[in-house]
């Protein structure tokens, strides 16, 4: 996707006093959230979030609970999804006085998760890439989207908030990446352009096929630079998907020692 998704905290780590006092509004959030996760695994969606922030949601409130057979679905979906999902991980580096508006760190979070989310508002209100924050009509008021301040500085992020799975579907239908192999590009070698210079191959395109370079798009993580990367275990290489035009990528080899190749990325992969 050309941007990273945050995720609303508050659709799985629950308020235990408003839910046991009416349970109504859980019983949609918990029907929604399941429906949202299997769009969610279906579109290889990377969530941009600390592993920290994910085993708090593990260990809270509901998803530590297994003995209430209404939500057994639920805890189970979560469980699967979160222990499965790729996370885009990123530095622990929080900027002083930074708020959301509304405020998302809620009252009822322990510290870890406070701690986590300031760290999360910090590093979206800091990223030049697009953010799109994603929350449910039952949990989020209507019209309004998410805001990061510090000091005078304000951003606003489109804010995505559940209502149907075929609203969800048509969503990321707009933004499904397709694969274009360049003919500057193949496994063979890379073929000669502007007169002199060599563009780099692409290992796992056979010239044909394009299934292989297709899988590695759906997972491709959005670096700092605004390409999209994965790695081709493969073959031992990075590989860059470069924007052509409207949903359109083409692709090329980065080796390893490749210095252009952002930080974010290199991270990710342990690479």
């Amino acid at each position: 996707m050309p941007f990273q998704s945050v995720i609303d905290m508050s659709a799985f780590i629950w308020d235990r006093k408003k839910f046991d006092k009416d349970v109504t509004n859980f019983h949609i959030l918990s029907s929604q959230l399941v429906k949202f996760i299997s769009i969610f695994e279906k579109e290889k969606v990377n969530l941009l979030l600390r592993n920290k922030l994910l085993l708090e949601m593990l260990q809270g409130f509901p998803s530590n609970i297994t003995t209430i057979p209404k939500f057994y679905e639920l805890t189970t979906s979560v469980f699967a999804y979160l222990s499965y999902t790729q996370v885009i991980e990123f530095d622990a580096k929080g900027i002083r006085g930074i708020k959301s508006k509304p405020d998302i760190i809620y009252h009822y979070y322990n510290n870890n998760v406070r701690k986590e989310l300031r760290f999360l508002i910090s590093e979206i209100h800091r990223k030049t890439n697009k953010v799109i924050y994603f929350t449910f009509d039952v949990i989020w008021d209507k019209n309004v989207k998410l805001n990061t301040l510090s000091g005078i500085n304000q951003k606003t992020y489109d804010t995505v908030i559940y209502t149907s799975d075929e609203a969800l579907v048509s969503f990321f239908s707009k933004y499904k990446k397709v694969f274009n192999a360049s003919i500057k590009h193949d496994r063979v070698k890379g073929h000669k352009h502007n007169k002199a210079d060599v563009a780099s191959k692409l290992s796992c395109y056979n010239g044909k096929d394009t299934d292989a370079p297709q899988n590695l798009l759906d997972t491709a993580i959005l670096g700092d630079d605004g390409d999209y990367y994965n790695y081709d275990d493969e073959n031992e290489v990075f590989i860059n998907f470069k924007h052509t035009e409207k949903n359109i990528y083409h692709a090329f080899d980065r080796e390893l020692n490749d210095m252009n190749i952002p930080n974010n990325i290199r991270k990710h992969f342990h690479k």
